[in-house]
């Protein structure tokens, strides 16, 4: 935890900087060609210019480029596990589930140790969203659950009780 902050800092303190030098050292190679004029000289207006928009746009890629990233590496909500959408009502969530009991239940043979644990999965995030106050705090919160880990009981519950006030005295969702 400690090193990633640290390293958190030393990348958004030094890395820009760094980043954005060397893009407008290469920016300004091609000035002269494309603009007709010479590049402007360090200390200049223009200079300072040219480099307020070229670190602008090296934060805005990092920034871009961590966003994806991060989307990337979420696992899925229980309603993408389930996949019904966020407005289905208890009887399509029921539907949802007992079709992919169907195929993947752990007692069937073709299913191994993989299939097992994601029907563990499924069963968790129906199991949560069946639950009409589970489901309200998880739709505030929408994937503090999932994403954090909570888990609360054993095995077979995924989120138990934990109710909107849970949630937010755990501070894992802003109300």
């Amino acid at each position: 935890m400690v090193y990633n902050t640290l390293f958190g800092f030393a990348g958004w303190s030094i890395i820009p900087d760094f980043a954005t030098r060397h893009a407008l050292t290469f920016f300004h190679r091609f000035y002269p060609n494309v603009f007709g004029v010479p590049h402007p000289s360090p200390g200049t207006p223009a200079y300072r210019q040219h480099y307020r928009y070229t670190f602008a746009m090296v934060v805005l890629g990092y920034l871009l480029y961590t966003l994806v990233e991060g989307s990337r590496s979420m696992e899925p909500n229980f309603y993408e596990i389930l996949g019904v959408p966020p407005d289905v009502d208890e009887n399509g969530l029921k539907l949802a589930f007992r079709q992919f009991a169907k195929r993947y239940h752990p007692d069937r043979p073709e299913v191994g140790p993989k299939g097992a644990a994601m029907f563990i999965a499924v069963r968790d995030a129906f199991e949560a969203l069946k639950n009409p106050t589970v489901r309200f705090a998880y739709d505030r919160c929408l994937t503090f659950v999932w994403i954090n880990k909570i888990r609360v009981g054993g095995v077979g519950e995924a989120v138990g009780t934990l109710g909107i006030e849970d949630c937010a005295s755990k501070g894992l969702c802003p109300i």
